[in-house]
């Protein structure tokens, strides 16, 4: 057994995800956030005030370091959207299920709504071609 201080284990927490962010391949940055599932919870026991601060900033920096990655919603061969999306609501639920005060929001919430909410646009406008006798017409807003 190895012992680690609280602000090491969160500087160690925030470097790894960081790094994954870089990576963002199929092992990354979700190697990062298994650590983080795991070692929040023994870091909550320790120091409350680390623990939340810790999840605070986690979310905060996926949202503006991961989820850019991902602006126009598509282009996510390895899951890795998928997987920040549950991350960051696994810190919210952490921080909400663990603060006396549980109205807290990330400093870009709005970015990760915008971001959620482009799973509901298409991803293609369909047309159809005026060709040899047929008539273009956008039929996105048939949808």
């Amino acid at each position: 057994m190895v012992e680690v201080k609280p602000k090491d284990l969160y500087q160690f927490l925030l470097s790894d995800c960081r790094y994954g962010y870089t990576r963002n391949n199929h092992l990354m940055p979700d190697g990062a956030y298994y650590h983080a599932y795991t070692y929040l919870p023994e870091l909550l026991k320790v120091d409350r005030e680390m623990a939340l601060n810790t999840a605070k900033q986690l979310c905060d920096e996926c949202i503006s370091m991961e989820l850019i990655q991902f602006a126009d919603g598509i282009d996510d061969e390895n899951g890795n959207r998928a997987k920040a999306f549950k991350f960051i609501e696994e810190m919210l639920n952490f921080i909400h299920n663990n603060e006396v005060h549980d109205e807290w929001k990330p400093y870009n919430y709005d970015n990760y709504l915008e971001n959620k909410a482009l799973d509901d646009k298409p991803c293609y406008d369909i047309y159809e071609a005026e060709y040899m006798g047929y008539e273009m017409k956008n039929n996105k807003e048939d949808k």
